[in-house]
């Protein structure tokens, strides 16, 4: 049926080390639905169709949408007598989030040390009360069974005094149901309710907002949000400049702009869908007229949104502050005409109304080629930071773009052949250092260079990890503010 579920495997190569003899729920699994598989463009995939009951999951055609439906409704949450440190009593200065609830402790040493006594992970997740961010990061890795980010956002709002920023990251593992064994899955507590209730609290104080969770969870995050309706009301934070979703669902493109604060300095829109997974003219004609109206935005990412030449004509004469820009396309489907749509007629756009670029982002625009990216180049002198992957760039187009630019630090392609590394080294050497360059999949290519020059190269090294560790800070909007 089209409305089944396939599951692809990544064909990671599983290391006995990290993983040992234990095989049950390795995480390289991911769900899509067997109407959405077209084409699978890198890796063979073996689909195994078992007999009914051979995985005790019943008839999948009895069950009910409501049996495996994510919760929209949060528990009854449990009262905070006490932030008291659990281990000495002490007031509790962080907050540990663990399978039973949220616990308290005074420092990282007694949480540690509880935690150890009570035969329970040391390396849990938790957040410090005096900071001004909620940071919650749940990788695929973690091995906390019930993740309650109802209750963290609760506590978050009532006891950080300081809490200006919320960062949360779910991994897919969180999210969804084991179909493999008929149970629905309740690792994770989140709800749209919840969401409200914490916006509600901290309107005037939030300046940043940032969800992202893994791959393949649109259907469930649009449960868990109803809708995406529970981020409506970041619109009306008179604080609010850093907005950012990656993997959400959508059910209507009006909710997503009414979603959009007028005073966005910094939005990513990554991955989003709407109602189909592919966006619709309509869709994207809506998103682009709502984006020309923030004209206070410096950094913009919208990978996978189907973006033409004309929406770039209309939607950046209206951005004159842009300084970093995403609209790379959609990795891995180039057969898809709704998706990647960019010419070098789109990136003359961008050479036109944004010369103040610094950092810029085209990949997987298959239509686009060097000649777009060369105009990129000559008409935008300050750019340090550029990927261009699958854009058909060969090694001897990067050795003649690179003589361009006398600022770039970085540049990513799809990468040489072994016969033309050689290229690429020569290129490095030309800019003495200053340019470090990427495939897609091979990585950085390593150059042997003399002793100043190396130190250009690790000069340039520094300043590309600080921009992207500067993307989470609080108060900067350019990751480069300060580097350059």
């Amino acid at each position: 049926k089209k409305s089944a579920d396939i599951f692809v495997h990544h064909n990671i190569i599983r290391d006995e080390e990290v993983i040992g003899d234990d095989r049950i729920g390795w995480p390289y699994w991911r769900k899509t639905k067997y109407a959405n598989i077209k084409e699978v463009p890198f890796w063979k995939i073996i689909l195994q169709f078992c007999e009914d009951g051979l995985c005790d999951a019943g008839d999948s055609d009895s069950k009910s949408e409501d049996e495996y439906s994510v919760r929209r409704t949060p528990r009854k949450n449990r009262t905070i007598t006490s932030l008291d440190c659990q281990e000495c009593g002490e007031n509790g200065k962080l907050c540990a989030l663990c399978n039973e609830g949220a616990v308290f402790f005074c420092s990282e040493s007694c949480m540690n040390d509880k935690l150890i006594e009570s035969g329970l992970d040391p390396e849990t997740l938790f957040f410090n009360l005096d900071s001004d961010t909620l940071k919650i990061s749940a990788s695929d890795e973690c091995e906390i069974k019930h993740l309650d980010i109802d209750e963290a956002l609760s506590i978050a709002a009532d006891h950080m005094p300081n809490l200006k920023a919320v960062q949360i990251y779910i991994g897919q593992t969180f999210i969804l149901s084991d179909h493999f064994s008929g149970r629905s899955n309740d690792r994770l507590q989140l709800s749209s309710i919840a969401l409200m209730v914490f916006f509600g609290k901290v309107l005037t104080k939030l300046e940043s907002f940032s969800l992202h969770v893994g791959d393949c969870c649109w259907d469930e995050m649009k449960k868990m949000t109803d809708n995406g309706r529970a981020f409506v009301s970041l619109a009306a934070m008179p604080n609010l400049k850093k907005f950012s979703l990656n993997g959400l669902s959508f059910d209507d493109i009006a909710v997503l702009t009414s979603s959009l604060n007028p005073n966005l300095k910094f939005l990513e829109l990554d991955y989003i869908r709407t109602i189909s997974p592919t966006w619709c003219i309509p869709e994207v004609q809506a998103l682009v007229g709502k984006l020309s109206q923030l004209t206070g935005l410096v950094s913009l990412s919208l990978s996978d949104h189907g973006l033409t030449d004309d929406d770039l004509k209309h939607m950046l004469p209206c951005l004159t502050n842009l300084r970093n820009l995403n609209i790379s396309g959609r990795f891995g489907q180039s057969y898809d005409i709704h998706h990647s749509m960019l010419t070098d007629k789109g990136l003359m756009t961008i050479s036109k109304y944004c010369p103040k670029l610094q950092s810029l982002d085209i990949s997987y625009n298959r239509k686009a080629t060097a000649r777009g990216v060369k105009a990129v180049l000559m008409k935008c002198p300050d750019l340090l930071d550029l990927e261009a992957s699958d854009l058909g760039i060969s090694a001897q187009h990067v050795a003649e773009l690179l003589k361009l630019s006398q600022k770039l630090l970085f540049f990513r392609f799809e990468g040489a052949q072994d016969h033309d590394i050689y290229l690429l080294h020569d290129a490095m050497k030309v800019s003495k250092g200053r340019t470090i360059i990427s495939g897609s999949f091979t990585g950085l290519y390593e150059v042997q260079l003399s002793p100043p020059f190396q130190r250009t190269r690790d000069e340039s090294m520094n300043k590309i990890t600080k921009a992207y560790e500067q993307v989470s800070n609080v108060h900067i909007y350019n990751k480069w503010e300060g580097l350059v």
